[in-house]
């Protein structure tokens, strides 16, 4: 399937939370009814539970106790977020490389375009636009990888807005992933 198709119907999901204003959960299995009633007839509950555990690690949503099939509900919209999560800017001990960045890769490589606007990387988070740019920006920065300097266009015609290439967040992850293994290279009782 087109992963833009794809990213149809995760957005529509995250509607689907977003209608339920935190005052309701939803499962796996609700989500997916909810989409192919709704003509998403491509989407698999292995798609479903992906995009629930990126929101959930972003902070977006959490599980509720009803397991085995654990219902996730809204607590953050991000309608109103002045600011990102100073956790999503820092390595984690399960990966070198910031939440930030690493969504953002992600979230350009499934979409199989080159490029994206900062804006629709933000989206994909569930972030305002500058807030986002302003963080990642100095993310990618921080490893002396530089985003383009032009703007960038997602489709052939479409507008032209300032975003990321596939290729510069690739570098970006590669050298926050290069420099852990470094760091873990350096013998015990050695400085860094």
């Amino acid at each position: 399937m087109p992963p833009g198709i794809t990213a149809v119907s995760r957005d529509r999901a995250w509607e689907l939370l977003l209608e339920t204003g935190g005052k309701g959960a939803k499962t796996v299995s609700d989500l997916i009814v909810a989409l192919l009633a709704e003509g998403h007839s491509h989407v698999t509950p292995r798609n479903v539970a992906a995009w629930l555990t990126r929101w959930e690690l972003l902070g977006r949503i959490q599980a509720t106790d009803n397991r085995p099939a654990p219902a996730y509900e809204l607590v953050d919209s991000g309608r109103d977020r002045t600011r990102v999560d100073p956790r999503l800017l820092v390595p984690s001990s399960d990966d070198p490389v910031p939440l930030l960045l690493r969504a953002a890769y992600d979230e350009i490589r499934a979409s199989g375009k080159k490029w994206l606007h900062t804006r629709t990387l933000a989206a994909s988070a569930g972030f305002r636009s500058y807030e986002f740019g302003a963080h990642l920006g100095p993310l990618v920065r921080a490893v002396g990888v530089h985003r383009p300097a032009q703007n960038v266009r997602e489709v052939p015609g479409g507008p032209l807005a300032p975003g990321y290439t596939e290729e510069c967040l690739r570098q970006a992850v590669a050298a926050y992933e290069a420099g852990a293994t470094k760091a873990a290279d350096v013998p015990t009782g050695q400085g860094v």
